[in-house]
């Protein structure tokens, strides 16, 4: 199929018009035999495919039919590259000239592929092309009455033959026109400008202060009562004040502040004792815990049983949860129960 697509694998004099002639031939071809010859051609490239032959085939193809490469969503120009690098790591520059050559001129503005060939043609020392390339896309731009787009041909001309006093002289002149007509237009808008910002300033100012009260309202309702939606409003209230710095309600902002600080603070405090609170009481019930199992052990030690087991259950009764006890206290009552109970 590749074959078929490219033709035979001849060496003409000018290869880019041999390609040229490929894609004009390839037109011929049916929509539904195009389709599947791309599709194979895309599933080939994509599994890795490192023959340059099968790469050049598909843009051909793809070049002769771009309704199709559209359709199935094929990025020609990266395939493209591709199998002109491909083809200089096998030291076969013209073909791959030719290649990215008719590329450039059937994509248009495809600067990856632009990028190649003024590389190619650089690593080839043929700056004449690149010059007259760049020259001519310079030209089209200027042509097309986009002279802003023409300047960064007209700068890589300068880059690639920094010799070229009539580019720079053109750069030059074009940026002159482009501020002349940036002035021009600066000054027309700044007359409209003046007098429609005098009318609207008035009108916008007080839409916007209506619009930020009405905010600032929708912010306080409804009142906070917990401590997190308490730090959560006090930090809306400090999005808003950097939001909005200058507006005639914004003491109203910086009171609502300063209260909600001092709840916030005043919250805190009372949560911090009540866990002040809590923790000394823990720590008062694990002290008594520890003093009853003390007691059970110096029961067991004597023999009585049945009060080392009442110690031990008024242990547990007394710890707290995390007591470190709690296990071996546990231990000692269902190890004491047995045995009372065999005894009995």
């Amino acid at each position: 199929m590749v074959l078929a697509v490219r033709g035979a694998d001849e060496h003409p004099a000018d290869l880019e018009a041999h390609l040229g002639r490929r894609v004009a031939e390839l037109e011929r071809l049916e929509r539904k035999s195009a389709d599947a010859c791309l599709g194979m051609l895309v599933s080939s490239a994509r599994e890795g495919a490192e023959a340059p032959e099968a790469l050049e085939a598909l843009v051909l193809l793809g070049l002769a039919h771009p309704k199709a490469v559209a359709r199935l969503g094929i990025a020609l120009g990266n395939y493209g590259r591709r199998a002109a690098a491909l083809y200089e790591r096998q030291e076969r520059e013209d073909r791959s000239r030719a290649l990215l050559n008719l590329l450039a001129q059937r994509l248009g503005d495809n600067r990856a592929v632009e990028r190649d060939l003024a590389s190619l043609l650089r690593r080839s020392g043929d700056l004449d092309q690149l010059v007259r390339r760049y020259t001519a896309r310079a030209q089209e731009r200027i042509d097309a009455g986009k002279p802003a787009e023409a300047l960064p041909w007209l700068q890589e001309v300068l880059v690639a033959d920094p010799s070229r006093k009539d580019v720079a002289r053109i750069i030059r002149d074009l940026r002159f026109e482009a501020v002349e007509r940036v002035q021009r237009r600066r000054r027309v808008r700044r007359v409209a400008l003046v007098a429609a910002s005098l009318s609207m300033l008035v009108s916008l100012l007080f839409l916007r202060e209506q619009r930020v009260g009405e905010a600032f309202g929708r912010l306080m309702v409804p009142a906070p009562t917990e401590l997190p939606t308490m730090e959560h409003r006090l930090a809306q209230l400090e999005a808003f004040a950097a939001d909005y710095p200058l507006w005639h309600g914004s003491l109203r902002v910086v009171q609502e502040r300063t209260r909600l600080r001092a709840d916030i603070e005043a919250r805190r405090s009372r949560l911090e004792a009540e866990r002040e609170r809590e923790r000394l009481a823990i720590v008062r019930r694990n002290g008594s815990a520890d003093t009853a199992a003390e007691a059970a052990r110096r029961e067991a030690d004597l023999g009585r049983w049945d009060q080392a087991l009442l110690h031990f259950r008024a242990a547990l009764e007394l710890a707290s949860e995390d007591w470190q006890e709690r296990a071996w206290a546990q231990r000692n009552v269902e190890a004491l129960e047995r045995l009372l109970e065999e005894a009995r």
